[in-house]
């Protein structure tokens, strides 16, 4: 309950005290009015003019209806002179309205919002900035300067960022480089990226034209080339090749056809080979006349598939190795020949007392076979022919290496086979 006292001095005033509050009238001199807060809580001072006294009417002017003037725990002091009335109270007046409430206005600030003073709770940022990266990052709540900035880069381009990836609004444009090639796996002088490398130079060689191949190998009726390694185009112009002199139509068998080449040779007028001997003994002697076909050089030829030699003379192909089978009869060193499959061939056979005498050179001993010959376990012993004798169907005329010599020996007797195929 509010009740007024009335105090008279130079110039009437009038002032209205809540009794439930203490405070204390200091002093009415030097035209002025003091008031002291004696409460607990804070004091509020308003001060009113006339002519309104009933009415309560609060002038604004410098100090005419002043309201609110806080008295925490000091003392206000006014001029009294101008003033009707003053009136204390324990909550402030107001007569503003809005709906701020704290966290809306700045910390520090005090502001009046329906008839209430309401202090600030807003943090300042003041200047915040940020740097973009892989985590979100939280805009703390609060009022910030404007002066903050959000860092940019000149590299948050699509040409710096994968294709599918976007970043930052900003899609992306640059294929990745996969694989796992290496630069042997990459043509020489060709620019290739994969997983973990850029920029790496190609070294696998780049065979154009027709390429020698490392070496060649016979399987069966198949001849196989081993190339050199590196990129071959596959076009008419460039292949792996291998050469050999003897690959020609005059030492194919006549009606035969060899990777296209079709054999001219017949076997049948072939002249009759020189003996080898060239020692003359006498005039008109085998050495001294040199009759009959002269020996190709080389005599004999390696094949590329080194378990068989070819005779460039008569076109006969002997085993290389002359060991064949040992200790045998006539009859079991027919069987194992014909049965043989050695060297890609299975065509082998016992070769003709001719045939045999064919490799002989009448001017060599111990073997008397051509100098420099290719074969491998030749033996100095008697070698079976498959001709049987014209006078003894059970004799063989053979042949022994040890000079050439021709003997008649017996088919049950053990001596040695050398197996022979074609011409």
């Amino acid at each position: 309950m509010k009740r007024k006292i009335l105090i008279d001095i130079s110039v009437t005033v009038l002032f209205s005290i809540t009794t439930a509050l203490a405070q204390d009238l200091i002093s009415f001199g030097n035209d002025s009015l003091s008031f002291t807060n004696m409460n607990s809580n804070p004091y509020y001072f308003t001060v009113e003019s006339l002519p309104n006294l009933d009415g309560l009417e609060e002038r604004d002017s410098t100090y005419n209806g002043l309201r609110n003037i806080h008295l925490p725990d000091g003392t206000i002091t006014l001029p009294v002179g101008k003033y009707s009335r003053g009136v204390g109270r324990t909550n402030p007046i107001y007569s503003v309205g809005g709906n701020a409430a704290a966290g809306d206005i700045l910390t520090g600030k005090t502001a009046y919002v329906n008839d209430g003073e309401i202090n600030g709770t807003m943090p300042n940022r003041g200047t915040v900035n940020f740097t973009p990266s892989t985590a979100t990052q939280v805009i703390s709540q609060g009022y910030h300067s404007g002066s903050g900035s959000v860092a940019g880069s000149a590299n948050l381009v699509p040409s710096n960022i994968k294709l599918g990836v976007n970043i930052f609004g900003v899609n992306g444009s640059v294929v990745g480089a996969t694989g796992s090639a290496a630069d042997s796996s990459v043509l020489a002088g060709q620019i290739f990226s994969c997983a973990g490398a850029v920029n790496r130079t190609g070294t696998m060689p780049n065979r154009s034209g027709h390429v020698s191949a490392q070496s060649s190998s016979i399987s069966g009726t198949t001849l196989r080339f081993r190339p050199q390694s590196g990129y071959y185009a596959g076009t008419s112009g460039n292949s792996a090749q291998f050469s050999d002199a003897n690959f020609i139509a005059a030492n194919i068998k006549s009606g035969i056809s060899i990777f296209g080449i079709a054999g001219t040779y017949s076997g049948v007028s072939m002249a009759v080979a020189r003996t080898g001997q060239s020692i003359s003994y006498r005039s008109g002697d085998d050495a001294s006349v040199g009759a009959g076909a002269t020996w190709p050089v080389p005599r004999f030829s390696v094949q590329s598939n080194t378990n068989v030699v070819l005779d460039n003379l008569t076109g006969l192909i002997w085993a290389r190795d002359a060991k064949g089978i040992s200790n045998e009869t006539w009859n079991d060193a027919i069987d194992y020949c014909n049965e043989l499959t050695f060297g890609g061939f299975s065509d082998w056979r016992l070769p003709n007392i001719n045939e045999l005498l064919s490799i002989i050179d009448w001017s060599q001993r111990n073997p008397c076979l051509p100098s420099g010959h290719p074969f491998t376990n030749v033996k100095n012993l008697i070698y079976w022919s498959s001709t049987t004798d014209a006078i003894n169907a059970a004799h063989v005329p053979s042949v022994y290496l040890v000079n050439g010599q021709v003997l008649r020996c017996d088919k049950a007797l053990p001596q040695q086979a050398w197996p022979v195929r074609g011409p």
